[in-house]
């Protein structure tokens, strides 16, 4: 069509209804351009009958086409939380701000920046639930723990220091999918990590050269009720080597307990003493470091066993349990968000997803941003950590299915270890 000129295209039949609709809007304009006065009319003397009548005598416009409902709704796209992923609970009790209950499931989903599933899963009100507030107490994984200091934590005398700590090697340590394999994913995938990050050697040099450096350590303390096992993080005193002579004088470091209380972590139930000891937990922290500093891992189903040996030793001694996805990812956004302020992603985790079935997905990092995290050794981690997320995520493989759903939800740790009496000399101030 050339420019300048115009055209409606070729005539189309107008339906009736369309002509209807002209001669009002015809007979509107003319009565809004001159409204003359009439005279009032009086209301004909119609009977129902006759009204019924004439109403079905009227002819009503074409509706047009008739429109067919199809026989199924189309499917519509899927989004992170449709269907909601939170079908399961890492716990079975949880917190909301001071309410301690039973966790409500399936959970809440929101979705993180990173088009991931974010799962909270939320006290179910009731008379299950309670405030820890009435009781001057803290809510801690869905339990009320008076409030204290760690300092009046009356620590047992027979405490042990573990003086040599490494990942197991792949006949150790428990098989949690009774398969007839054990289950120890964790070692071999913090070698993966480590190497990603620069680091040279094994994660086992990771571990026994932190320990050697007293960057972390831990230690077993049996109560004196001999009902209990309590594993703490501790430090040796400054200026104590790894190799110094029994009793080891160690500092026992807050995040053993529960914060805001003088609660331990991480507390085990014995089973047996003698010929072996034996030990069992539903929850535990086992502190992992990672460039000078240390990822928290909070753990659920934990197996510990030992042999006591004269002088007080522990030997061939072995720990597994098991850490949920979800809370894999928690230990990294929790190391980003303390330690690596400067990848500048404030509030936004690091990492987000990891429900049953739902893969670790990473956030965007500005890289701009991580040009200004400084020369510091941390501050290489930082940028590592935020640039080899993906890779992270990637080998972030569950293999133990801890609710029976068919699908693996966490990963498998094994660490041996040995150990020789110690003497607690308070708790540290960090």
């Amino acid at each position: 069509m050339p420019w300048g000129s115009w055209s409606l295209g070729p005539e189309r039949p107008v339906r009736r209804g369309a002509r209807w609709g002209l001669v009002a809007l015809a007979l509107a304009v003319q009565c809004t351009a001159e409204t003359p006065t009439m005279a009032p009319v009086e209301p004909p003397d119609v009977g129902p009958t006759d009204l019924v009548r004439e109403l079905s005598d009227l002819a009503l416009p074409d509706s047009g086409p008739e429109v067919g409902v199809p026989d199924a709704l189309p499917e519509l796209p899927k989004g992170p939380c449709s269907p909601n992923p939170c079908s399961q609970s890492p716990l079975d009790r949880t917190c909301a701000g001071t309410i301690a209950g039973p966790a409500s499931e399936p959970g809440v989903c929101t979705v993180a920046p990173q088009k991931a599933p974010l799962c909270t899963y939320l006290p179910i009100s009731g008379s299950e639930s309670v405030d820890c507030a009435a009781s001057t107490s803290v809510c801690s994984e869905g339990a009320c723990v008076p409030t204290g200091a760690p300092e009046s934590y009356v620590f047992s005398s027979d405490v042990t220091y573990l003086d040599h700590v490494t990942f197991a090697g792949a006949d150790c340590c428990w098989d949690f999918t009774d398969d007839g394999v054990v289950d120890n994913q964790l070692g071999a995938l913090f070698t993966a990590i480590a190497a990603s990050l620069g680091e040279s050697g094994t994660a086992n040099d990771i571990l026994m050269g932190a320990l050697t450096r007293n960057q972390f350590g831990l230690m077993l303390e049996r109560r004196q009720d001999g009902g209990s096992l309590i594993l703490h993080a501790v430090r040796r005193v400054k200026g104590v080597e790894i190799d110094a002579p029994s009793p080891v004088p160690v500092l026992v470091t807050r995040p053993s307990f529960v914060a805001g209380t003088a609660q331990p972590m991480s507390v085990f139930v014995l089973g047996s003493t003698a010929p072996k000891l034996i030990a069992t937990a539903e929850r535990l922290s086992v502190d992992i470091p990672l460039g000078f500093k240390l990822l928290r891992n909070r753990m659920a189903s934990g197996h510990l066993e030992g042999i006591p040996a004269s002088g007080g030793l522990l030997e061939k001694g072995r720990l597994a349990a098991v850490v949920h996805l979800q809370e894999f990812a928690a230990m990294f956004n929790a190391y980003i968000t303390t330690h690596c302020a400067c990848v500048g992603l404030g509030d936004t985790p690091l990492m987000a997803g990891g429900a049953p079935g739902v893969p670790i997905v990473c956030a965007d990092v500005d890289a701009g941003k991580l040009l200004t995290c400084g020369t510091r050794f941390i501050d290489g981690y930082c940028r590592d950590l935020a640039q080899y997320c993906p890779f992270i995520a990637a080998v972030a493989e569950p293999d133990v299915d801890t609710d029976g759903n068919g699908k693996p939800d966490a990963i498998s740790l094994g660490l041996v270890f040995s150990g020789r009496p110690a003497v607690v000399t308070g708790v540290a101030a960090e």
